[in-house]
């Protein structure tokens, strides 16, 4: 029995020495790390507060670069007199039918007129609604067109006017319900 005993010091003995060198091991490696790291990564330059100093002339001087530049830039893209846009989605689903649109201008300045017409000659002209810009053009806010108000016609021809910045183009979209 004693043999039995010795045994299982033996292994309880090996098991907390390795654990021991496990925890010296990694503490020594961290120890290593911190030494090696460069002295821009030693500073912690973040900070919760928020700096209330009036900017400095160079800060401002970067600032008003930046706000130029950004103005620039807008008036290259808002100058053109053309502009293109196409329907991205037209559904027609339980109670009503939908159609976006997207324009290639980018500006909020604008609006998206709408009329269906049915292949009977019946004719529904929806309450236009204006243009969002988002981050590479605009899109019309969108259309969700009661199916009440299309009757029984099953075919339509949904004719979209969009004007962005006094800049007008036509969409054509036909539909079936």
């Amino acid at each position: 029995m004693k043999i039995k005993k010795d045994q299982k010091k033996t292994k309880k003995i090996i098991v907390i020495s390795a654990a021991l060198i496990l925890i010296v091991s990694l503490l020594l490696g961290a120890f290593v790390f911190a030494l090696n790291q460069p002295e821009s990564a030693k500073k912690n330059n973040t900070s919760d507060s928020v700096n209330l100093e009036p900017p400095t002339s160079e800060q401002r001087d970067e600032g008003e670069r930046i706000k130029e530049e950004s103005l620039d830039h807008e008036n290259d893209i808002n100058n053109d007199t053309k502009i293109t846009a196409y329907v991205t989605s037209s559904n027609v689903g339980q109670d009503s039918y939908s159609i976006r649109i997207f324009i290639d201008k980018l500006s909020n300045i604008g609006s998206c007129a709408i009329n269906l017409t049915s292949s009977s000659s019946q004719s529904v002209t929806v309450e236009p609604v204006g243009i969002q810009a988002l981050p590479n053009g605009s899109t019309c806010k969108g259309f969700d067109v009661p199916l009440s108000l299309l009757g029984s016609s099953p075919n339509w021809l949904a004719t979209i006017v969009i004007t962005v910045e006094g800049v007008e183009v036509t969409v054509r979209e036909e539909i079936s319900l």
